[in-house]
């Protein structure tokens, strides 16, 4: 569409004794994404207060992929997003031997798996995950 209507205006401007010398450019996305809905979704998602700290950064990332147009942009802000590393550590503080167990319970029942258990807490091996399920398998609280 866009070579046709430089085309016809080509052919005008001939008609005119004008020089064409412009550019037609049409948006590259005709996406019908009701963006102010989707918003206010997430916005009304996050407001619940999910505990999954995981959904919690998908539905910071969904909105922002809606705000941010630019893909260059948006990886640049991804880089700099506080919600990254130093949220994550304060969510996830070093654990010792006294409050290990209770944390790693934390973790299974908010959905974390070991490998993610594992990559947020180098001071965790798999011997205490599994220790701790072994644990709450056998613990009738829960």
């Amino acid at each position: 569409m866009e070579l046709a209507e430089e085309q016809i205006m080509r052919i005008w401007c001939m008609y005119q004794d004008v020089v064409w010398d412009g550019e037609i450019h049409y948006p590259r996305s005709f996406s019908i994404q009701d963006k102010a809905n989707d918003i206010a979704m997430l916005k009304l998602a996050k407001e619940s207060n999910p505990t999954n700290p995981v959904l919690l950064k998908e539905i910071d990332k969904r909105m922002l992929e809606i705000i941010v147009d630019d893909p260059e942009e948006l990886e640049e802000l991804e880089k700099e997003s506080p919600l990254s590393e130093d949220q994550d550590e304060m969510e996830h503080p070093v654990t010792d031997e006294g409050n290990r167990e209770a944390h790693i319970r934390e973790m299974i029942m908010e959905g974390y798996t070991d490998q993610q258990i594992l990559e947020k807490h180098p001071e965790i091996s798999q011997e205490d995950i599994v220790r701790t399920k072994a644990n709450l398998l056998n613990d009738p609280n829960g």
